[in-house]
């Protein structure tokens, strides 16, 4: 879930396997100022009976978030919730590092020394908090803190600046999905466009 004191609308995407609808994603966009942040919150199926294919649902999940998310936008973002897998089974991770995102516990470890700490039951670490470049130039600390059963709270605190970057980059648009499409109604709906080469 994401709550905010700040202003926010969902972001409508296409969820291949319906994710959306079975709580395992939601993307919101919040105003900070004259700022605007994305942020994801993942829900990871779990390994086990209930799931047997769970490792390759979160893939395919965390494969749609890297089309969408951390290659097909800019700006200030995040990605974060229980990933419910070890990142060694999840290569979709590696990507985002090598797309310059990072996890924020390992960032407070880099300038502190403190961490990173396991945040869930106390043995493993499947919740994170992935940030965009653009977001973690902005970082100061992380947070992890023991107030729930199961899993710990992994908070990020950033200083954000008061007035909006520019940014020089054109994001990639979705993708079609051409099954879904109907050729021959679209081509007898008559549109007729210019040629361009004509125009002057």
């Amino acid at each position: 879930m994401q709550l905010s004191d700040m202003p926010a609308h969902r972001v409508q995407l296409h969820w291949p396997q319906d994710e959306f609808r079975l709580g395992r994603v939601q993307v919101a966009s919040f105003r900070v100022g004259n700022l605007s942040i994305q942020g994801t919150v993942v829900y990871g199926w779990s390994p086990g009976p209930t799931w047997p294919r769970a490792v390759q649902a979160t893939r395919e999940l965390l494969q749609h978030l890297t089309c969408e998310v951390v290659r097909g936008s800019s700006g200030f973002r995040f990605i974060c919730g229980d990933f419910n897998g070890d990142p060694s089974k999840l290569p979709e991770l590696d990507e985002w590092l090598q797309c310059g995102w990072q996890e924020v516990q390992t960032l407070h470890h880099i300038q502190t020394g403190d961490g990173p700490h396991p945040t869930c039951k106390g043995r493993t670490r499947p919740d994170r908090i992935f940030v965009s470049p653009e977001l973690a130039a902005y970082f100061v600390r992380c947070e992890v803190a023991d107030l729930f059963s199961d899993h710990s709270v992994v908070s990020g605190f950033f200083d954000i600046p008061q007035c909006a970057a520019t940014y020089s980059w054109w994001p990639m648009p979705s993708k079609i999905p051409w099954s879904s499409v109907d050729l021959e109604a679209w081509k007898s709906a008559g549109l007729v466009f210019p040629d361009f080469s004509q125009c002057t």
